[in-house]
């Protein structure tokens, strides 16, 4: 082998190892946060409980609450279903048609529902926009956030929601 050669040979080596070394670094993930696949969201959820702390003009169970109001169990049985692509589809069942102005009010939940997760972050976009700390552990996921009234209390919510 001449110098000629010799001199090509190292200069395909090192190109050929500079592509496998960027091939390796742009597979890379961007980031290491779970997709909404990974977290388990996507698929069909109705509301367990939901309570408030520390409690609201009385009330920590808001659920119990509401469904002594209506007189059923009625936003109990809504199915909320996350679909892949961030959209939401709410099932009611016949005869609780009301309790769906409460899933709209208490969590912001409707058919022109949006979803998209962030890290622990699921933001919920219709009317107007709700960020929740998500947690799902296989058939159980909890929704958290925090509210301040005008007189400076803060308030910490817990929706939860078993797969169905």
């Amino acid at each position: 082998m001449n110098t000629f050669q010799k001199m090509s040979f190292r200069v395909s080596s090192l190109l050929v190892l500079t592509f496998v070394f960027v091939s390796l670094i742009s597979c890379k993930k961007d980031s290491d946060e779970p997709t909404p696949s990974e977290i388990g969201l996507e698929g069909s959820w109705q509301i367990t409980a939901i309570t408030v702390t520390p409690p609201q003009s009385g009330i920590t169970d808001f659920l119990a609450f509401y469904n002594g109001f209506a007189g059923n169990q009625c936003l109990s049985t809504i199915k909320f279903t996350f679909k892949v692509g961030g959209k939401i589809e709410t099932t009611i069942p016949a005869g609780c048609e009301s309790a769906k102005a409460a899933a709209e009010t208490q969590l912001g939940l409707n058919d022109n529902t949006t979803w998209k997760v962030n890290g622990d972050k699921l933001t919920l976009t219709s009317t107007t926009t709700n960020e929740y700390t998500i947690k799902v552990d296989g058939s159980t996921m909890n929704l958290t956030n925090t509210t301040v009234d005008s007189n400076g209390t803060t308030y910490t919510y817990l929706f939860v929601f078993k797969r169905v």
